[in-house]
């Protein structure tokens, strides 16, 4: 039985029937408000727990809704970024076009989109690839139109015209324009890419002195995760370049000043180990690996060098315990195989 508030008279329209009906109209409106505010709540809940990267916690929540509403653009964009996370790129890319579909201005869809077909190239035949890369390049550009100072864009879009030849729509000249435009928005993140630039160019004391003013970015800045990742990579790449032409205490210093910029990260400790290892240092290498392993028990190149050290150091048991340990837990790696074949030379 419908209440009396909200019945509605069929004998006597007018001021009374108007009322009913005002009532009835505010009452569904409030009902639909508080459903929409529900399905905020249940989202804002899957965007911290992928964040966790508890992505079968957030899949469970994002599937009850695509069942209520598969046209919903933000679940179809949050069903994406798990099925990327998963390296599902290809029902990533499905649910961001319908996500793209129900919202084509939303900026953070096409940037994904762009990241699924990244993805997608990367892990597929060359044939394929060539067919992702116009739409890993368009999509990154369309999200910069809806959104000029959309750094993670431009940083992907610059590491693209970097990396990728020109038949495929790399260009040199592209990337520099990319490094004004992030230079405007973000001074130090522009030194950062323009290091990157300098370094592709074999310009070391031009990337060494972009480098430097890249570095001086606070900790508290909102694009230190992304300058510290450039960082990481030039401090690495230096390191190795005077390691391997023997200027070592250049080489040391890059290696250092890589461990205090990113102390809780398993590569640059493993780095400053075969920098003592060509300084035939090996109780210092192997130390350095361990601590690696300390931060990261899975890192595999790591594993490898400390079964080397081991075997540098004489205590060849230790180190067919770490071989055979590596190669169970990784098998078919290029690790594994080089495991495999100092377990050959040992035996031999």
């Amino acid at each position: 039985m419908v209440p009396a508030t909200y019945r509605i008279s069929a004998t006597k329209p007018g001021k009374g029937c108007t009322m009913n009906m005002i009532r009835l109209i505010l009452l569904l409106v409030s009902v639909f408000g508080l459903l929409t505010a529900q399905v905020d709540v249940q989202l804002d809940r899957v965007s911290n727990l992928l964040g966790d990267r508890q992505i079968t916690e957030a899949k469970v929540i994002l599937e009850k809704l695509y069942k209520e509403n598969d046209a919903d653009p933000r679940v179809n964009y949050y069903l994406g970024v798990a099925s990327l996370m998963e390296n599902n790129y290809d029902d990533a890319i499905d649910y961001l076009d319908v996500a793209i579909e129900g919202d084509d201005i939303n900026p953070q869809y096409y940037f994904m989109l762009g990241n699924a077909y990244g993805v997608k190239a990367q892990r597929s035949g060359i044939f394929k690839a060539m067919f992702a890369v116009g739409k890993i390049k368009s999509n990154w550009e369309k999200a910069i139109e809806l959104k000029p100072d959309f750094i993670e864009a431009y940083i992907n879009l610059f590491q693209f015209h970097l990396q990728a030849p020109g038949i495929a729509g790399g260009s040199l000249n592209d990337a520099m324009a990319i490094i004004k435009k992030v230079t405007q928005l973000h001074k130090n993140l522009g030194h950062a890419l323009k290091a990157n630039y300098e370094l592709i160019n074999e310009k070391y004391p031009e990337a060494e002195s972009e480098l430097r003013e890249a570095l001086k970015t606070d900790s508290s800045d909102a694009y230190y995760q992304q300058i510290l990742s450039f960082n990481l990579n030039l401090l690495n790449t230096f390191g190795y370049h005077y390691l391997n032409r023997d200027m070592m205490s250049k080489s040391r210093r890059y290696f250092s000043l890589a461990i205090q910029t990113a102390p809780d990260r398993a590569n640059p400790y493993d780095s400053m180990g075969d920098y003592y290892v060509q300084s035939s240092a090996y109780d210092s290498a192997l130390t350095y690996y361990e601590k690696a392993l300390k931060i990261n028990p899975d890192f595999s190149v790591s594993r490898l060098n400390k079964g080397k050290m081991l075997e540098k150091l004489n205590r060849r048991s230790e180190a067919i315990e770490v071989y055979n340990s590596l190669i169970k837990d990784a098998p078919g790696s290029s690790y594994a195989q080089e495991a495999e074949d100092r377990l050959e030379e040992i035996e031999q």
